[in-house]
């Protein structure tokens, strides 16, 4: 019978316990994940000091779906091999003990030991192997001709009308300035108004004065990133919906389209990785329906 996942959140369980205590995170299906892991977790990444809590749950739960992907990993006897994981332990060990003679206590001094780093390196490594049998041709190919704007090294010159979240909203819920950018979205598409002349009254970007010109964009790191890829599937001068970040809600429009020139060889490691990341976020949810995941309370 299928076992219901239990999830009981508790920030207490995310902070640092004293030393010599293993304070226990999570059980996923009889295996234990405690704060060391967790600390170890930090370290591998390069994170130093003091995180938030909020921070330190999200990182709880990544923790937790590495842990899911290892066992289904077991499952199906996929491991890294012997010549690639050493290959990447010598990468991994180098850029945590920098150029300390003693790599060892280099990695005592962060909490961590060889073991630690390499189930790491040898998560990833056989989540590689894994994917690599999983993602066909065929569909790195439709990824390519369904996104091949993004892909291919397009840029965007982008406008932009920006509203801040009333209080109470966030990124989950904001019926309130969804409406009102929903209203101006209507006006700008029945003629009553230009975006510009929207954005130069209504929004609350640094952009505003400019009509909203955001300027030349990628498909990555110069708007958040569903801003972004709202703006990459419009035409030339078509409105997007209203589109939800973190920061608050957005109205795109694109002006100008430069033409990439990258071909599908070129992309096809970026590709790959996002078609990877989906099976990857597809197992984890799978194998949650099925897991026993206990969180204890504090």
């Amino acid at each position: 019978m299928t076992q219901l996942v239990t999830l009981v959140l508790s920030l207490a369980a995310f902070a640092s316990a004293e030393a010599g205590n293993e304070q226990v995170l999570a059980v996923v299906n009889g295996r234990e994940l405690t704060n060391r892991d967790l600390d170890a977790w930090f370290a591998i990444r390069g994170l130093r000091g003091p995180v938030s809590p909020s921070i330190r749950e999200q990182a709880a739960k990544e923790l937790v779906d590495r842990e899911l992907i290892r066992q289904f990993l077991e499952r199906r006897k996929t491991v890294a091999d012997a010549e690639s994981l050493a290959a990447a332990m010598r990468v991994a060990k180098s850029k945590l003990a920098g150029d300390a003679e003693d790599v060892e206590a280099a990695l005592k001094s962060l909490g961590l030991d060889e073991k630690r780093v390499a189930d790491d390196v040898a998560l990833t490594l056989a989540w590689n192997h894994h994917a690599r049998r999983t993602v066909s041709d065929a569909q790195i190919r439709e990824h390519w001709e369904r996104h091949r704007r993004r892909l291919d090294g397009t840029r965007l010159r982008v406008s932009q009308i920006f509203r801040k979240y009333e209080p109470g909203e966030s990124v989950q819920h904001a019926p309130k300035t969804t409406a009102a950018l929903t209203t101006i979205r209507k006006d700008i598409a029945a003629g009553k108004t230009s975006f510009a002349d929207a954005a130069k009254s209504s929004s609350q970007a640094p952009t505003a004065a400019a009509g909203g010109d955001v300027g030349i964009i990628g498909p990555r790191g110069d708007l958040p990133v569903a801003v972004s890829e709202a703006a990459y599937d419009l035409g030339l001068n078509e409105l997007s919906d209203v589109v939800l970040s973190p920061y608050g809600a957005h109205l795109v429009t694109v002006t100008e389209i430069k033409a990439g020139d990258l071909s599908l060889e070129d992309a096809r490691p970026t590709i790959f990785k996002e078609l990877a990341d989906r099976v990857w976020n597809e197992t984890v949810a799978a194998e949650r329906k099925t897991a026993k995941i206990v969180e204890p309370r504090n």
